[in-house]
């Protein structure tokens, strides 16, 4: 009955409410994936770039516009000879198509690369924002165990507290073994309510990552025991960016070198004109082009050495992308290995933990050890629980870690 109410008790002042569905790993990723802000701004650089790309390829397409003209004068002409007509009014269209044009062709394929850059981006980003997810998730739900180790501990210590109070009540145990016991449970609840507060800290940053309603409080459903890292593409995201922007800058170097060359043009017109008072007809006109770029000397170099520059940035770029994720995927691969060694060696220190606690308990209630050994042994006991509960936590940050390094989506 006791041990009832004060669970009641520990119940009202520590658990916040939970929410009515439980979240598992694999709605919290997709979600995230597909809602977190990063996600979505990526979505709209690959969108503005697939606009980009569609102007540049447009302006290498032949122009047609219709139109309708007037023209209405008298005397002569501005080329000295007297006007035929007062007033004429044609309709028809106007044709351009040039027919050589470096400068404009080069831009469409760095517009292209442009793009495919982007769209690289937005994978980069998911994989980001999947790796931000099963962290937030992992230390949601560690967190919230630890919050209930803890609060069980609470309560045996409490047990333990009223069972000392009674041989303190029979003259078997000085006054003061009954207030230590009491001392560590009020101990272990305020570590309980810490790890709370860290719980829903971490499933606010959850929500707000998988663009849903904030308000901390997560139902997390429980993970594997034994997680596995999943295998990535051939290439990682960053990689495919990086890639697409050498192409990008490649192919504007080559448009600043296509923009000193001469382009070739063919202009026509087709329209049917009406002369008031006469009978109209139909009419055409057709003509070309040359133009040649008479560039300041200074001027063509300067840009060619920022169109270098950029390339050999974006290839630097690439070169040091590549070290990166190497270095990650070493790191990660050393920090998994690792935690899965914690975890084994954590779940071996809490087995030890409860048969020392239990040793203990009896021993001191047939007076044979002090109230000190009693309670190092719980307190090393619910440690022995919070360091679990966290490694495993670290552990599932690890293998986030090395999903991101091989850049799983």
């Amino acid at each position: 009955m006791r041990r009832a109410l004060l669970a009641a008790a520990l119940s009202g002042l520590l658990a916040g409410p939970a929410a009515a569905d439980p979240l598992t790993l694999d709605v919290a990723r997709t979600r995230a994936t597909a809602e977190a802000l990063e996600v979505s701004l990526a979505r709209w650089d690959a969108v503005a770039a697939t606009g980009t790309l569609q102007r540049s390829v447009g302006a290498a397409l032949p122009s047609i516009a219709g139109f309708v003209a007037g023209s209405a004068g008298a005397g002569f002409t501005s080329f000295g000879f007297e006007r035929p007509t007062a007033a004429q009014v044609g309709v028809g269209v106007t044709g351009r198509f040039v027919i050589v044009d470096p400068s404009t062709w080069a831009a469409a394929t760095a517009a292209r690369r442009t793009w495919e850059g982007r769209e690289a981006t937005v994978g980069w980003v998911r994989v980001e924002a999947r790796r931000r997810a099963t962290s937030l998730f992992a230390t949601a739900r560690a967190e919230q165990r630890v919050a209930e180790a803890l609060e069980k501990a609470a309560l045996d210590a409490g047990e333990e507290a009223a069972a000392m109070a009674a041989l303190v009540e029979a003259g078997l145990r000085p006054a003061a073994d009954a207030e230590r016991g009491r001392a560590q449970q009020l101990d272990f609840a305020a570590r309980a309510s810490e790890a709370r507060g860290r719980a829903v800290a971490a499933c606010a940053a959850l929500q707000e990552l998988m663009n849903v309603d904030i308000d901390g409080r997560c139902t997390i459903e429980a993970l594997p025991v034994a997680p596995a890292p999943a295998e990535g593409p051939d290439e990682h995201p960053a990689i495919r960016a990086a890639r697409a922007a050498v192409a990008a800058s490649t192919a504007s170097r080559s448009a600043t070198l296509a923009g000193l060359l001469p382009t070739v043009a063919v202009d026509g017109t087709a329209a049917h004109y009406t002369v008031p008072g006469r009978v109209g007809g139909f009419g055409w006109g057709i003509g070309f082009s040359v133009d040649i770029p008479l560039r300041i000397v200074r001027e063509g170099r300067g840009e060619l050495t920022e169109a270098a520059a950029a390339k050999g940035r974006a290839e630097r770029s690439l070169e040091g992308r590549r070290r990166e994720l190497r270095a990650a995927a070493v790191s990660a691969d050393a920090q998994w290995e690792a935690a899965r060694a914690a975890v084994a060696a954590r779940r071996g220190s809490l087995s030890a933990a409860d048969a020392a606690l239990r040793l203990v308990q009896e021993r001191y209630r047939t007076g044979l050890t002090p109230v000190t050994d009693l309670l190092d042994a719980r307190a090393a006991r619910a440690d022995a629980a919070v360091g679990l509960h966290r490694a495993e936590a670290t552990l599932w940050a690890a293998l986030a870690a090395v999903e991101a390094a091989r850049g799983v989506e």
